[in-house]
């Protein structure tokens, strides 16, 4: 989920991603990460973006993808 990936990953809370984001999309230094339908469209999307990174389901990988960490 959102949460635990935050939690554990960025060691943030879900708070301080939005305010996080909030910032960056206001200065105009960023802009808002895309939420896609499910594990399908996210493995899609990162195989197919030269720079692209997401999270899935570990049963969901395969070999058009790089598995950078898991947890």
């Amino acid at each position: 989920s959102v949460e635990y990936f935050n939690a554990n990953m960025l060691e943030r809370s879900a708070n301080q991603m939005k305010a996080y984001w909030s910032k960056l999309i206001f200065t105009g230094k960023g802009t808002p990460l895309k939420k896609l339908a499910g594990d399908d469209a996210v493995l899609s999307f990162v195989a197919s973006e030269a720079n692209g990174i997401g999270y899935i389901d570990s049963s969901k990988v395969n070999d058009s993808v790089k598995v950078i960490m898991t947890f």
